[in-house]
């Protein structure tokens, strides 16, 4: 009998020591996702913002970008980004009006854009090549266009998503 009651004592000491090693592995588990909960939670306002900022575009906004000859270098930088981020690696104006040519389509591109799929080192060139140059503020490129100034908004509204 106390060889049954050793043989029991130490599956209890294993049955307690494996569920001690699962509360935690849970407890851990929760605090992940209580993290994500939480980061997910302030980025959906993060991305509502930007969606409305694009539905704010229409074809007519397009067209007036893409009717600029020599657009001022505020609105060329912004789109410039913008076709940037869309994956695009020519940038200058004349690849932009072309990127640019079926207003209805590129409406479409910026609003099915996936910032979860832009990846850290796209954001850092962004960040870093775009967006701490002192133009590249909504407020001086809605001045020069709004159509430019609502995607350098759009633009600034992904980019804190991350």
């Amino acid at each position: 009998m106390n060889k049954d009651k050793a043989i029991a004592d130490e599956k209890d000491k294993l049955v307690s020591a494996e569920k001690e090693i699962v509360e935690k592995a849970a407890a851990e588990a929760k605090v992940i996702k209580d993290d994500a909960d939480s980061d997910l939670a302030s980025a959906l306002p993060i991305l509502e913002n930007a969606k409305k900022i694009v539905d704010g575009l229409d074809k007519n906004a397009i067209v007036e970008l893409k009717s600029l000859g020599s657009p001022p270098p505020a609105v060329e930088m912004v789109m410039a980004c913008v076709m940037f981020m869309l994956g695009e690696k020519k940038l200058d104006w004349e690849s932009i009006r072309v990127y640019i040519k079926e207003p209805a389509a590129f409406i479409k591109r910026v609003q099915a854009f996936d910032v979860t799929a832009m990846s850290e080192a796209l954001l850092k060139k962004v960040r870093e090549g775009y967006f701490k140059k002192p133009d590249f503020s909504p407020d001086i490129v809605t001045g020069k266009s709004a159509p430019a100034g609502k995607l350098c908004s759009w633009a600034l509204a992904l980019s804190s998503y991350q």
